[in-house]
């Protein structure tokens, strides 16, 4: 069978990997390997998280694959699996074209044009999630010093002669819920720059450009037609102040009340967890939303937990509730008992002392495990088939998270679960072989 290799890490392109190689090894009737090599410098968690992150993206698209994760020459590695095919992205996190997209595209700019040309780049904000690389950029190019000034902790009452005194307002960004700061500009009558996802071309209101997503060259010939051509930026400005209709803050609140008063009453609709699939409890990274970090969320039930991290989630001393909402495991019609039980799969994590966790959910027997010191071991249970939610009580003494002094107090690490038919031997023999080529890192 012809085998397509696809190559992850994880910068912002593995999702896209994934996706063409399911697409390439459907049409060739082909399996799929999941090959992670890590290289120096790179921290061996990312890369795990990376190999189960594209396992759950390929189990999304309906293909089966499994991973390989090396060290040390990618070259190597890669020609030791034989691949028919390989589907790899045009970056990776370690490329020193990753960091284009987070200021080094600004100084390509005044490269081209010298800075005494280009207006002042004023950044405001303060540094947030993963800026190093830029905040070293713009320590370390030359050709940014002169031409960049940032600004933080700007108090409310400034912004507006900021954004008053720019030429244009420009706001890039990986995601985002809302984007105010598109809104804002355009209600000073500027012409805004966004990309062309999430929120923000919500937030643009139709008045905005939008360039495409991680595109360079888009970038590039945007802020240029900003900077240098005066009658398109005029144009675009005419366009904000005839076309915007903003409300105030108290007309949003007093629309939002009045849908809220006319709603119909309605119960929430929980989100599914399919069968035969391993859902992470993990805190889920990836560039876009995605269910899977709704389900991470939502499968924890109550205040039984502590905050997600990269590996899975701790529960609180006590008692924790793991909530799952699952479809009917029928079996065939006079089959065995058996394939009408759901099977329930649980990676556990224990602590930095020996710990006893017992597990217990309705109509099934509890299930009482004994773990050493920072332990790993999977919890299996077959439990008969319910409607509605499914909730499985986790109960552990409380122990100290790690060796170091004052660590906190937790209960038992839980990193992913997996439900399905208790006779569904293909869904359960692909979960042993994760575990045989994720664990004993996060799946």
């Amino acid at each position: 069978m012809p085998r397509v290799i696809a190559c992850v890490d994880s910068s912002a392109y593995a999702l896209g990997v994934c996706d063409q190689a399911a697409w390439f090894a459907g049409r060739i009737d082909g399996d799929i390997t999941v090959l992670n090599v890590r290289e120096e410098g790179v921290d061996a968690r990312a890369g795990a998280v990376a190999t189960s992150g594209a396992l759950d993206r390929l189990a999304d698209e309906g293909a089966v694959a499994q991973a390989v994760r090396m060290e040390g020459d990618f070259a190597s590695g890669l020609a030791g699996l034989a691949p028919d095919l390989i589907v790899m992205g045009k970056r990776g996190e370690t490329s020193e074209a990753k960091r284009r997209l987070l200021g080094s595209n600004v100084e390509a700019v005044i490269r081209r044009h010298g800075a005494a040309k280009l207006p002042l780049l004023v950044l405001v904000g303060r540094p947030g999630y993963l800026s190093d690389p830029a905040l070293a950029l713009l320590r370390n190019a030359p050709a940014l010093r002169d031409g960049v000034r940032l600004l933080s902790d700007v108090p409310d009452s400034a912004l507006g002669g900021l954004y008053e005194g720019a030429l244009f307002a420009l706001y890039n960004s990986f995601h985002e819920g809302w984007g105010l700061p598109v809104t804002e500009a355009l209600s000073h009558g500027k012409a805004v720059l966004a990309p062309d996802h999430t929120g923000l071309k919500e937030a643009g209101l139709g008045l905005a450009l939008h360039f495409r997503h991680q595109s360079e060259p888009d970038f590039l010939e945007a802020v240029e037609r900003l900077v240098f051509d005066p009658a398109f930026r005029q144009a675009q400005e005419a366009k904000v102040r005839a076309g915007l209709r903003l409300r105030s803050w108290p007309q949003v609140a007093a629309g939002l009340l009045d849908l809220l008063a006319g709603a119909p009453a309605a119960e929430a609709t929980p989100l599914p967890a399919p069968l035969g699939v391993v859902h992470r409890l993990a805190e889920i990274a990836a560039p876009l939303p995605e269910p899977a970090m709704a389900r991470a969320d939502l499968l924890r039930a109550g205040e039984g937990w502590h905050r997600a991290e990269a590996w899975g989630c701790w529960t609180r001393p006590g008692r924790a509730v793991l909530r799952l909402d699952l479809p009917a495991a029928d079996g065939p019609e006079g089959g065995p008992a058996s394939d009408r039980l759901v099977r329930l799969h649980l990676m556990l994590r224990a602590p930095a002392r020996a710990q006893r966790v017992t597990l217990a959910a309705p109509g099934g027997e509890p299930l009482v495990l004994e773990l050493a010191a920072e332990a790993q071991a999977v919890a299996a249970l077959e439990l008969p088939p319910s409607t509605g939610p499914l909730d499985l009580a986790i109960e552990a003494e409380p122990a100290p998270e790690s060796a170091a002094p004052g660590s906190r107090d937790v209960g038992i690490g839980v990193v992913s679960v997996m439900a399905c038919a208790a006779g569904d031997l293909a869904a359960r023999l692909a979960y042993l072989e994760r575990q045989r080529f994720v664990w004993p890192e996060p799946v």
